[in-house]
């Protein structure tokens, strides 16, 4: 028996309800805007996310990656960066999307990302003079 959820006094499931979520954020963000300023639901994100790797070849757009080969890039690694920041007034339109490789997206500048780079230093991704490779 699959569990009820809260939504409509437990009359809906919980896979029905995130099935509703989902319908209404795709018509939502058609008809109002507002939707596009911030990330979707994990499952369309994720479709979002391949559909941006696979546009990109499969490959990292970063600037210290331009020399990979197609398909260089796996899914499950790769970074999807929005180009302009949601909080700058960016969207989730395709042509804000890119694909990157972790440490190109580390060195990308913003700081958004200053935590990525201290993990990324503590992992020995990048090296301690890492302040001459952030690119925009």
């Amino acid at each position: 028996m699959e569990r009820q959820g809260w939504v409509g006094l437990g009359l809906v499931s919980l896979g029905e309800a995130k099935q509703d979520k989902t319908r209404k954020f795709m018509l939502s963000s058609k008809r109002y805007p507002q939707w596009r300023s911030r990330r979707p639901p994990r499952d369309i994100w994720q479709q979002n996310r391949k559909r941006i790797w696979n546009r990109d070849q499969q490959r990292c757009q970063g600037p210290y990656c331009q020399d990979k080969p197609k398909g260089s890039l796996l899914l499950k690694q790769a970074h999807i960066d929005h180009i302009i920041e949601l909080s700058l007034g960016g969207t989730n339109a395709d042509s804000n999307l890119r694909a990157l490789c972790r440490r190109c997206h580390t060195l990308r500048i913003s700081h958004a990302h200053r935590g990525m780079i201290r993990a990324a230093l503590n992992r020995g991704e990048i090296p301690s003079d890492w302040r001459s490779l952030l690119w925009k």
